[in-house]
């Protein structure tokens, strides 16, 4: 901080360099530049924001780990891919035998994972099958599951979502449609072949 004199021009950079008389006036001017109280406002939202974050993911953590002991019926996982992330629910429990039904979209961020949860992007005949050892190995070991919910509210947004598009945050996993179009390719040159080889056999 560096005071100077208004009448003379001096500069004192030192707070002790000024007369003891000054040092009260300028005791007094700082009190009534305190910050505004919007910006003390400001601070505390954030602060605020960040406590209850770490409160939230602690909670969340604390019933993936109690959900994982005991699994239930329609209980959503979020799980963990290479480069996206999606959704799968159980829909059937057998001794130690958990069906979970796949979810047909991922997204780039686990932030939105909960969008994909409608009824309509999951496909009930394609179906996974784990074992609870399994399950906690994919948790705690591999880390692919990250999130799990009970009585998760269906998502009440409809996605943006293109094929194969790379700036796209939604992504349909069409592979099983490519290997049926792959499958009726092959049917159809079996087919020309066949009748190629009959045209052959016929011919004089």
């Amino acid at each position: 901080m560096v005071i100077r004199c208004q009448h003379c021009g001096k500069e004192f950079k030192q707070y002790g360099d000024v007369s003891p008389v000054l040092q009260e006036q300028i005791k007094a001017f700082r009190r009534t530049q305190n910050a505004p109280f919007w910006q003390w406002i400001g601070l505390q939202l954030i602060i605020g924001f960040i406590i209850s974050a770490l409160i939230t993911g602690f909670h969340e953590t604390h019933n993936t780990k109690k959900y994982l002991e005991s699994p239930e019926y329609k209980d959503v996982y979020c799980v963990k891919y290479e480069k996206s992330y999606s959704l799968m629910y159980i829909i059937d429990i057998r001794d130690d035998s958990i069906f979970f039904a796949d979810n047909n979209y991922t997204t780039k961020y686990e932030s939105d994972v909960k969008k994909l949860h409608r009824p309509e992007y999951y496909d009930s005949e394609a179906t996974y099958v784990f074992s609870h050892t399994e399950l906690k190995d994919m948790y705690y070991v591999e880390k692919l599951i990250l999130t799990i919910w009970r009585n998760l509210p269906y998502s009440k947004e409809f996605l943006p979502i293109e094929d194969d598009d790379d700036e796209d945050d939604y992504y349909y996993d069409d592979e099983d449609e490519d290997d049926e179009e792959e499958d009726f390719e092959n049917e159809e040159e079996d087919d020309t072949l066949l009748l190629t080889l009959q045209s052959n056999i016929g011919a004089p």
